[in-house]
């Protein structure tokens, strides 16, 4: 026992309480956070031991810790994974891109443009190419028919970052003489790719026919030009702009 005098008395000082112990709801925290940056399998090393307990409670094991902590840092690490690859192949369509943007201003633009189109149509894989092929072959039947947008709005929010079915809605609602929508679609594929041909120039086209002669005239004075010397000097502009967005992409 511990006594100290007060006042000239002697008092006895009550027993020291136990260090208050942290909540074992604390260790998974730290245990997810250090398995996400440590440990690609999900595996928890810092709960290896048991650890303190109350009387009458169950012991807590690394295997009972790592319930319900190894599925999240598992899912963590895939969800992890899985955005790297996205990037490595955005990156990799983007490289290639500017590859065939490269060439439209060569000794044969056709064919380059040719490649381009091939290679914006195909962007999101076979699948939802031949998606997006069979519902341009019907609106051009049809333009008129209210489906074929609906396809090619399930398309697009299906995959928002790929450019041509915003692009062939954008063709759908010209056609359809709905210009102002039109303009509005060309804007956000050219959001996406400012060097879209198809975009530059229907978005002059929408100008025009809704009487704005003054965008109408900047907006093709922005197209890709017909002659070559205006068109090498447009395909380097809009490669310093690729090239900025190439590395804007982080690194694996």
């Amino acid at each position: 026992a511990t006594y100290i005098v007060v006042c000239g008395n002697r008092t006895r000082l009550p027993p020291p309480k136990a260090a208050p112990m942290l909540s074992v709801a604390v260790f998974p925290i730290l245990s997810l956070t250090l398995s996400a940056i440590v440990s690609p399998s999900g595996a928890v090393g810092l709960l290896a031991g048991p650890l303190g307990r109350r009387a009458g409670s169950p012991m807590l094991t690394a295997a009972d810790a790592n319930d319900g902590v190894g599925a999240d840092s598992g899912g963590l690490y895939d969800s992890l994974r899985r955005r790297r690859l996205q990037l490595a192949a955005r990156k990799e369509r983007l490289q290639q891109e500017r590859s065939l943007l490269e060439g439209v201003g060569g000794e044969r633009p056709e064919k380059a443009l040719e490649q381009l189109w091939s290679h914006w149509y195909g962007e999101e894989g076979a699948a939802p190419r031949a998606a997006l092929e069979k519902a341009e072959r019907r609106l051009m039947q049809n333009p008129d028919t209210a489906g074929e947008a609906e396809a090619l709005q399930d398309i697009a929010a299906s995959f928002p970052d790929w450019a041509e079915p915003l692009n062939r809605l954008a063709t759908l609602r010209y056609m359809q003489g709905e210009y102002a929508s039109s303009v509005e679609l060309c804007r956000r594929v050219l959001r996406m790719k400012p060097w879209h041909v198809g975009a530059l120039g229907g978005i002059a086209m929408c100008h025009a026919r809704l009487g704005n002669e003054e965008q109408a005239r900047k907006c093709a004075e922005a197209a890709l030009p017909p002659e070559r010397s205006g068109r090498e000097a447009w395909v380097e502009g809009m490669l310093v702009e690729m090239d900025a967005r190439l590395a804007d992409i982080p690194e694996e």
